[in-house]
C-alpha cells in the first residue's frame, strides 16, 4: 500500500490538529501516526488505499475547526510500515 507524508503548516498546534487528524485517519482506515514538531509543524505518515490518502491530504488543508493552514507538502512513498492502528506520537527532537 502507498505511503503518504504531509507536513502541515501555520497555526497547527494546540488546537487539536493531531486528535483531529487521527480521528480522520481512523474513519478513513488508514494506518500511521501524526506529531507536533519542534519548528511548530505538523508531520503525519499514513499508510493506506489511494483514494483515503488523497482524501486526507484534502482534509488536511484545512484540518481541525480552530487551525490555520498556511502550506501543505508531502510525498508519496513505497515504504513498507509495520504500524498497525493510527497513533499520536510525542514531538520529535
Amino acid at each position: 500500500m502507498p505511503v503518504l507524508k504531509i507536513c502541515v503548516r501555520g497555526s497547527v498546534q494546540g488546537v487539536y490538529f493531531r486528535q483531529s487528524t487521527k480521528r480522520k485517519a481512523e474513519e478513513l482506515g488508514i494506518r500511521g501516526w501524526v506529531r507536533n514538531e519542534p519548528n511548530g509543524e505538523v508531520s503525519i505518515l499514513a499508510c493506506g488505499h489511494y483514494e483515503a490518502l488523497m482524501e486526507l491530504l484534502n482534509w488536511s488543508h484545512h484540518g481541525s475547526p480552530a487551525a490555520i493552514v498556511t502550506e501543505v507538502s508531502y510525498e508519496f512513498s513505497s515504504e513498507d510500515l509495520k504500524i498497525y492502528g493510527f497513533e499520536i506520537i510525542g514531538s520529535s527532537h
